[in-house]
Parts: structure tokens; C-alpha cells; sequence
């Protein structure tokens, strides 16, 4: 593993200084795994190309240091966030709007992490624990971070399941067909575009 240390950017959408310790301990401190925000980027990359767009990823989590680890309900010392390979995230489309949580985890799926979680509607939870040069007690794990309900796969869940197997395939996704219209109402005109 190749830890990055440094709070600048590291990628073309994110800089290390999102993956750092944060909320309940405040050291800061930076310690993620290269090829995990590799895996990231990806993800990112796999959602901009969705009809609905992504603005932005945010990590509400990343690195957790052994206090935070001691402070976080469910989080434990070796676990992959305290290993610098996991995150909790969520998204947002082109217009400013939250990306469904479904819609995350079947993009991160399609991505190759091993470790997959709903959090709520709209976030959700990722790792590397998949990797052969990371021991881990289990190497996959899909489903829901609070209920603990195991799911066997996200394939096929999200209302965006078609353009994520198209972009995952590198095939291009078919536009939808804009229609202009104009009607008129008591001497009144309307126009517009209408999706087909």
C-alpha cells in the first residue's frame, strides 16, 4: 500500500485533505490509500457520464485515527477507515440534487470495491477490503451500514441501472430525443422542449 499524507489535491477531483480525520477527533491527520482514491476517482468518473451528471463528490468520512476509532459507534482500530481504504460519501447531479444512495452503491460495485453499504437516501459507504494486499476478516460485504442487512449484489437496483452497465461496458449512452413543441391556450402561445 502507498499512503498519501499530503492535504493538496491528488487527483483530478480530490485533494487529500477531504480524506482526513475529521468530526469527532479533530488531529486532521491525512493517511489514505493511493489506489483506494484511484478507485474513487473512478467512481466519480463513472457518475459524471450518468444522464443526471455529478457536480461534486464529499467525503464525510475517510481516514479515522485509532481515538476516532475509539469515539465512532461501530468503528474499530484495523477496521478500513483506521487502514486509510474507506469513505462515507455522497453526491450530487449536475443540478445541485442529491444522487439516491442506490445509484452510488451499484456505480461502486461496478467499480470493484468489496465493500458497499446504503448509510441513508443519499450516502453511503465504501472500501478496498476486497484487495490482495489487504487482510481483512471478510473480503466483500454488500448492504445496509445501519441495519446490517447483507444484500448478495446492487446490480440492477438503481433507476440509472442501464447507463451505469452502458459506461462500465465504455459504450455511449443513448440520447433521449428532445421534441419542440408549441401550443396555444385562449390566444395565448406555449413552447417548449419535450423529452421523448
Amino acid at each position: 500500500m502507498k499512503i498519501i499524507t499530503t492535504k493538496g489535491k491528488i487527483t483530478e477531483h480530490f485533494a487529500g485533505s477531504e480524506f482526513a480525520c475529521k468530526g469527532s477527533c479533530t488531529c486532521g491527520k491525512i493517511n489514505i490509500d493511493e489506489q483506494f482514491v484511484q478507485r474513487m476517482e473512478k467512481l466519480h468518473g463513472m457518475l459524471s457520464k450518468l444522464s443526471c451528471g455529478c457536480k461534486a463528490v464529499y467525503i464525510t468520512s475517510g481516514y479515522r485515527c485509532a481515538k476516532a476509532c475509539q469515539i465512532i459507534k461501530g468503528a474499530f482500530v484495523g477496521d478500513m477507515h483506521n487502514i486509510g481504504a474507506a469513505a462515507d460519501f455522497y453526491a450530487e447531479d449536475k443540478t445541485g440534487a442529491a444522487i439516491d444512495s442506490t445509484t452510488l452503491c451499484e456505480a461502486a460495485q461496478l467499480c470493484g470495491f468489496g465493500g458497499i453499504a446504503t448509510m441513508d437516501p443519499i450516502s453511503a459507504h465504501v472500501d478496498d477490503r476486497q484487495r490482495g494486499d489487504i487482510t481483512y476478516r471478510n473480503k466483500q460485504w454488500y448492504g445496509n451500514e445501519y441495519t446490517g442487512q447483507s444484500y448478495m449484489t446492487f446490480i440492477g437496483k438503481s433507476k440509472y441501472t442501464a447507463e451505469l452497465a452502458a459506461i462500465a461496458k465504455g459504450e455511449p449512452l443513448q440520447q433521449k430525443k428532445q421534441i419542440k413543441v408549441k401550443i396555444w391556450i385562449d390566444d395565448h402561445e406555449y413552447s417548449g422542449l419535450l423529452d421523448d
